[in-house]
């Protein structure tokens, strides 16, 4: 028995089907849940029939009579005439009425996207509704003398996107009478915050998959308009028809198939590109040179010290939402020193460290093995580790020393790295530089102040003071 969602799925998929038989360019927008949304037609400014058209649904206040004059565009006519274009804004709720003047007329253009306002620009966008390339075949002769079932061919074979198991075909290819237009139409609301994301996929369809095809590197902004299905292209006087219908897509499928370094944090893909582009020279300067890349004991007993008990802060603020905010820091620290002390070996080791701190403070562990992916990255490319301060751990922690008196309880060294003495951890052992017996032997031996101090690589008024300490502890 059909149920009712059954019902309304097969009626839009009725009502898409008449759309793309008799106005395919109905398919940009019959998502678009904003049917207060604008969208643009430009048209030759000479053309008064649909000058007088859009201004008397300007009248009924469902468009916007805004001029904006385009680059004047070369017809290749005997005449070899200019043509400037104007443009005007107009309601969705007469998308229908506007393709409808459309047909049969030269030269007219459609924006690809609706808009919030009624002006033609990205920052006012209200919906994307596809992704799309414009192919300038007529630059090459031998694409300009296929015909449309081999430049379709051509089109589909560069659709897999470098991916046998996942080839997404488009909704419409478009012979735009010297050109052709490929589009994945969207077949669910795409709102405007997604712009940044489906710009990479425009960017990856261009550069990428249809460079050999002529793709317009221009021709990416979500204000980009494109010709009018039904309409005549005046260059040569062919008109604007559909060449091929595949099915609407969605755009979360799309962009996954064609950004597959998508998948990786930004410091991964900046760890890999330094890798591939000029590391492995770095990486062999590095080992056959004698700068140590360890620290010195009291630095490794001191990273050992973070990393065993710096952990014992989520039981202090409680897993979960308790945690929130400090999760990604918390593991990128732990795990930086854990590396410093040489308490990590493989690299399942590593991310087995990850998941089991990720569990116990009931995080999202596929995120933060993300987030600190590039430490391991690091590691193996020869780089030092992060040398963080206690204060640069407790800002990485959202930590104050008022308001989280009770973490800083529990671990003093974390407030002030002299305390851990008093924590009864063996942390900072006295260096020898700032031994008072050592000061007064040099002393003794006829050496200045100054030169002590220099020699000791201290300042001379710690000098003075381990001077002074050294006589009270003979008194």
């Amino acid at each position: 028995m059909e149920t009712c969602l059954d019902k309304a799925a097969r009626a839009q998929s009725e009502t898409l089907a008449r759309f793309n038989q008799d106005l395919p360019d109905t398919l940009l927008f019959h998502q678009d849940r904003q049917k207060w949304a604008w969208a643009c037609l430009l048209f030759p400014a000479d053309d008064h029939a649909t000058a007088r058209f859009m201004r008397s649904l300007n009248d009924n206040n469902h468009s916007a009579d805004i001029e904006d004059f385009n680059e004047p565009y070369l017809a290749e006519t005997a005449t070899d005439s200019r043509k400037i274009l104007t443009q005007r804004m107009f309601r969705l709720v007469h998308l229908t009425k506007v393709l409808n003047q459309c047909a049969g007329r030269v030269d007219h253009y459609l924006s690809q996207c609706s808009f919030k306002k009624p002006e033609r620009k990205v920052a006012n966008s209200s919906q994307l509704t596809s992704a799309w390339v414009d192919l300038d075949i007529y630059n090459d002769l031998e694409y300009r003398l296929s015909t449309d079932k081999e430049l379709v061919s051509q089109v589909l074979d560069a659709c897999n996107f470098g991916r046998n198991d996942s080839s997404f075909y488009p909704t419409q290819i478009i012979r735009s009478g010297r050109g052709l237009y490929v589009k994945w139409v969207f077949n669910s609301f795409v709102p405007a915050f997604a712009l940044p994301r489906w710009k990479l996929v425009q960017h990856r369809l261009v550069s990428d998959f249809f460079k050999r095809l002529c793709a317009d590197p221009k021709a990416t902004d979500a204000a980009r308009v494109l010709r009018v299905v039904g309409s005549v292209n005046g260059k040569n006087q062919d008109p604007v028809r559909v060449i091929y219908d595949g099915e609407t897509c969605n755009f979360d499928d799309l962009a996954a198939s064609i950004l597959i370094q998508d998948r990786m944090s930004q410091s991964d893909r900046n760890a890999v590109k330094l890798l591939t582009e000029k590391y492995q020279i770095d990486k062999e300067k590095k080992q056959n040179s004698s700068r140590p890349k360890k620290w010195n004991g009291n630095g490794r007993t001191w990273a050992n010290l973070v990393a065993q008990e710096l952990p014992n802060i989520i039981e202090t603020f409680g897993p979960g939402d308790g945690m929130r905010g400090r999760m990604e820091s918390l593991t990128f620290v732990v795990m930086n020193y854990r590396m410093m002390a040489d308490l990590v070996g493989s690299e399942r080791n590593f991310f087995d460290q990850v998941e089991e701190l990720g569990k116990r403070m009931e995080a999202d562990v596929e995120l933060l093995k993300s987030s600190v992916k590039n430490l391991w990255i690091r590691n193996q490319l020869g780089e030092t580790s992060y040398r963080l301060s206690q204060e640069q751990i407790r800002i990485r922690l959202d930590l104050d020393p008022v308001a989280n008196a009770n973490i800083f309880q529990q671990i003093p060294w974390l407030l002030d790295r002299q305390a851990v003495a008093k924590h009864g951890t063996n942390i900072v052992n006295q260096r020898a530089s700032h031994d008072p017996a050592r000061v007064q032997l040099l002393i003794d031996s006829g050496m200045q102040l100054k030169q002590v101090a220099d020699l000791l690589k201290i300042s001379t008024k710690t000098a003075k003071k381990l001077l002074v300490q050294s006589s009270k502890n003979h008194t």
